[in-house]
């Protein structure tokens, strides 16, 4: 007979509930959300997959944190996190690629396991084959504090980021999209991403979740959203969850 914390953890992956850490920002969480309901193979309500989210958007500024050292978000991630593995959740997210700095951290910090966004997008990366040039659009965070580099480059991919002003359009439209203006800069980041293509980018990673919510003309390429590729990463992990769960009825009823 196992332990009261071993059956818990038992429940807890057969549960099927996905925890999401959101707020960062609000909207790029409700993007997530959906495109999580829109992967999903169900006919009915009940084949969804349950989740529960936990939108905080008093969550420090992530980048500000890590390129002016102002108020570390971790405390309030973990907190967050924490909350939802109380509350039963079987896997954690975190809608957020900049806040994936502290993604090792956080995962250090609760037991239930968490899905890297990272990871998903670089997944996404290879299955769209668009050769080993990438481009990435993101904060300025991002694209210094190493979140995706050394991932890239391990997976034998060669990461092109924008230059210095390109950067700070980029960083003037997140901006934006956070305000609430998302028309004014609808297609504002095509320069950007041709600017890209032109130096050889095959793939354009959107890797700030506000870019996403954007319009983006079409180039001699493809975008990998990063929103989408998580979604599509927790829709894969509910699949093999639920097959685990029907495993052990399945097992024990023998």
């Amino acid at each position: 007979m196992g332990s009261a914390v071993s059956r818990n953890q038992d429940r807890r992956r057969g549960s099927g509930l996905l925890g999401v850490v959101g707020g960062m920002g609000p909207r790029a969480t409700t993007d997530f959300l959906n495109k999580l309901q829109d992967l999903t193979p169900a006919s009915v309500d009940q084949e969804h997959i349950p989740v529960l989210t936990y939108v905080l958007p008093q969550i420090p500024d992530r980048a500000g944190a890590i390129l002016h050292g102002t108020e570390s978000p971790f405390a309030a991630m973990r907190d967050a996190a924490q909350v939802l593995e109380s509350a039963g959740a079987a896997a954690i997210v975190v809608p957020c690629n900049t806040a994936h700095f502290w993604f090792d951290a956080l995962q250090a910090s609760v037991r239930t396991p968490m899905i890297s966004m990272i990871d998903a997008v670089i997944d996404q990366v290879r299955k769209v084959g668009g050769g080993a040039a990438v481009g990435l659009i993101g904060t300025s965070a991002t694209m210094q504090a190493d979140i995706y580099h050394s991932a890239m480059a391990a997976a034998g991919l060669d990461l092109i980021v924008p230059v210095p002003a390109d950067q700070a359009r980029v960083v003037e439209v997140i901006q934006a999209v956070k305000a609430g203006r998302i028309a004014s800069v609808r297609h504002a980041l095509d320069g950007v991403v041709r600017n890209l293509a032109a130096r050889g980018a095959r793939t354009c990673i959107l890797g700030c979740t506000e870019l996403p919510l954007l319009t983006y003309a079409r180039f001699d390429g493809c975008f990998v959203d990063s929103t989408l590729a998580l979604a599509r990463a927790c829709v894969e992990w509910s699949a093999r969850s639920r097959t685990a769960a029907f495993g052990d009825l399945d097992s024990s009823s023998i």
